[in-house]
């Protein structure tokens, strides 16, 4: 939970819809294949009469809207998943084998997230235990898997990569259940903050573990929503969530009349954080500042809405999550708790309420408060054995880059019927084969153009930059984030000043977040900026940001950026606006769009002191003979320099440009509009 450094965030509205994986015909690999336009979309479609799959359905019984708008069906094609036992189980032996199981919309994919039993607030308290255990519920979902049924385990503290497909979860992978209590924080947070007696340390461990859990099922989601879009189902073993929000009291120091400061609420956090050099801290020495960062951390997360988002990206990208709460015997001492402050779920039924509306908002069936497990996961197995797969071509061809809603609708009466929500419609289009002789590499200024594909009504423009740098084995990486929401909306719906912007950046891998908080003012756009000894090391990363204005609506945005491992003498251009909303200043913007009373300036980090040559393109990639004057500038910590171009507008017609900059055998492309 180490934070990051200065913020570059900006405000947006709504959540991102996400990309779901496209179908990609296999093609020769001698003819190289190239999209061109929006291809055929696959629904995969379960219709159930009194809990049982309809194997009759016929075609003409079948009517596909998108966006409201009919649908003409192409292919129909009904799956059917062999029952346990009718032939032989045959386990994948390579990885690249269980990765075509994975990607076989053949194949039903199961992932068993498992998590820690949450510790009650009295240890020396007679813990109630579940019926059945966990691994008794693997069990059971073992015999109900038939051969063409994969299955994998997950736990929070996994990576994705460590993520195996197999038929059968073996017992041996019972070693996930033991590592689930594990965290090398734990014990650094036992030497700052003793348990018992009034510590934050109960408190600090539950927003960990649901923070740990959070990112994890983000990450898992992300990475089944690109195997395939068919049907992915998620069995979420857990006792809840507390989805916490901000405690202002747990981080609270400084009362010279008494030993601490009272903090926390609910069950597990209730205690007396001590001053700064009391003996519950480290001996009665001062606190580290570590373990001082990480409690301000925890205490200002925020997971009040993140579990809906959750449930968002899920449904738009066909995962469903079926949540397990195993019931338990004895008496449950958070049965009638109180709540007892506004930032936590503090009783059982509020916590399994999150894993039910979890289950209500992906399709899936929640398995909560019962001793009959294996009944309800048979059901699980039984209304998803077979399904039908329809295909379609879009009468809607425009590669726009939104989320088009998918409906389906069935004249069989007394039906439930249950579909894929929808897909985004990319930017790129149907698969044609262009022989090799012709074939011709991507074209870095249309790659560039595809940025451009702005909503006139966009309610927030989001920009990324990453440069990796320096030498091979010891490269640096820089990134940058531009975010900015659209002023007028910001008016409409939120209070200019007040509110707060959080943001918490998370590697795909697993790892550690960066979170941290910047208050909202009269500017419309943030900063986050990440570089020099706060680098990231190359990988994927999610940013999530959540804006609360002062009496407006929360608002919040998934991102996704990648941070290369090859190196390059010259980094990605950042967007900067001169015009009658910065002054006489130039502000960086997210917002490519500029009038051509504009001044628009691109400034590009650079470690080489070669000269640098710029040229001003149309939408073709032709060369136009405005100038572009090229300056430079040394970077204010000195580590680099920045190449700074000047675009002038007035004399350009609207419409859509990109400017190559090229700096030895560095090239880098950024595109702009132009607009009246």
């Amino acid at each position: 939970m180490r934070s990051g450094p200065k913020l570059l965030v900006s405000i947006w509205l709504g959540i991102a819809a996400v990309v779901t994986a496209q179908d990609r015909p296999v093609s020769d690999p001698q003819q190289p294949t190239f999209r061109t336009g929006i291809q055929s979309v696959r629904v995969d479609l379960y219709v159930t009469r009194d809990g049982e799959p309809v194997s009759d359905l016929r075609r003409e019984e079948v009517q596909v809207f998108e966006d409201g708008v009919a649908q003409n069906v192409d292919t129909f094609e009904r799956i059917v998943f062999a029952e346990p036992g009718s032939a032989p189980v045959v386990e994948p032996q390579t990885a690249p084998e269980r990765r075509r199981l994975a990607t076989d919309h053949r194949a039903r994919l199961f992932v068993v997230f498992l998590t820690a039993p949450e510790p009650r607030p009295n240890a020396s308290q007679r813990q109630p235990q579940p019926r059945q255990t966990q691994s008794q519920v693997v069990e059971m979902l073992n015999g109900l898997l038939g051969p063409d049924d994969i299955v994998a385990v997950m736990t929070p503290y996994m990576r994705i990569e460590d993520l195996i497909f197999a038929r059968r979860v073996s017992r041996d992978d019972e070693m996930w259940f033991r590592d689930l209590n594990k965290d090398p924080k734990h014990a650094r947070w036992d030497a700052c903050f003793p348990p018992g007696g009034g510590s934050p340390n109960g408190e600090m461990k539950a927003r960990y573990r649901e923070l740990m859990t959070l990112q994890a099922l983000e990450g898992l989601v992300t990475h089944l929503s690109g195997l395939r879009d068919e049907r992915k189902h998620i069995l979420f073993m857990s006792d809840g969530f507390r989805l916490y929000t901000k405690n202002p009291r747990l981080p609270a120091r400084g009362q010279p009349e008494s030993g601490g400061f009272p903090i926390g609420g609910g069950g597990g956090g209730i205690g007396i954080v001590p001053r700064l050099g009391d003996s519950a801290g480290m001996s009665g020495s001062r606190i580290p500042s570590d373990c001082e960062q990480d409690l301000k951390d925890l205490a200002s997360l925020d997971h009040s809405r993140r579990l809906g988002q959750i449930a968002t990206y899920a449904r738009r990208t066909n995962v469903s999550f079926h949540p397990i709460s195993l019931l338990r015997t004895g008496s449950d001492p958070t049965r009638n708790l109180r709540m007892r402050g506004s930032f936590e779920n503090s009783t059982t039924l509020m916590m399994q309420s999150s894993l039910r509306d979890l289950a209500e908002d992906t399709d899936g069936l929640p398995i909560i408060n019962t001793n009959n497990v294996e009944a309800t996961l048979r059901r699980i197995v039984t209304t998803t054995s077979s399904y039908y797969l329809v295909g379609y071509t879009p009468a809607n061809a425009t590669a726009d880059g939104r989320f088009r809603r998918i409906t389906v609708k069935v004249s069989r009466p007394d039906t439930s019927v249950s579909a894929r929500a929808g897909y985004v419609a990319g930017l790129s289009a149907p698969t044609v084969v262009v022989p090799v002789e012709t074939r011709k590499p991507p074209d870095p200024v249309d790659i560039s153009m595809r940025t451009l594909n702005v909503s006139g009504t966009s309610a927030l423009h989001v920009r990324p930059a990453v440069w990796t740098h320096g030498n091979p084995g010891a490269q640096t990486a820089s990134v940058w984030i531009d975010a900015e929401l659209d002023p007028q909306l910001r008016r409409q719906r939120l209070q200019a000043e007040g509110g707060m912007v959080e943001m918490t950046l998370r590697p795909l891998r697993g790892g550690d977040p960066i979170s941290r908080q910047l208050p909202v003012t009269t500017a419309t756009n943030f900063e986050f900026e990440l570089r020099g000894a706060n680098a990231l090391a190359p990988g994927e990363y999610s940013v999530q940001l959540q804006l609360t204005g002062a009496g407006g609506e929360p608002v919040g945005e998934f991102l996704r950026i990648t941070v290369p491992d090859a190196t390059s003498s010259l980094g990605e251009a950042l967007l900067l606006r001169r015009g009658p909303t910065t002054g006489p200043r130039y502000a960086r913007t997210a917002d490519p769009r500029f009038y051509r009373t504009d001044r628009l300036r691109l400034e590009l980090p650079t470690d080489s002191r070669e000269p640098a040559a710029a040229q001003l393109r149309d939408r073709r990639g032709g060369a136009l003979a405005t100038p572009v004057q090229l300056t430079e500038r040394e970077d204010q910590a000195g580590q680099f320099r920045w190449i700074v171009a000047d675009v002038p507008l007035t004399s350009i017609a609207p419409g859509d440009y990109a400017v190559e900059v090229t700096q030895g055998s560095a090239t880098r492309i950024a595109a702009f509009r132009v607009v009246p």
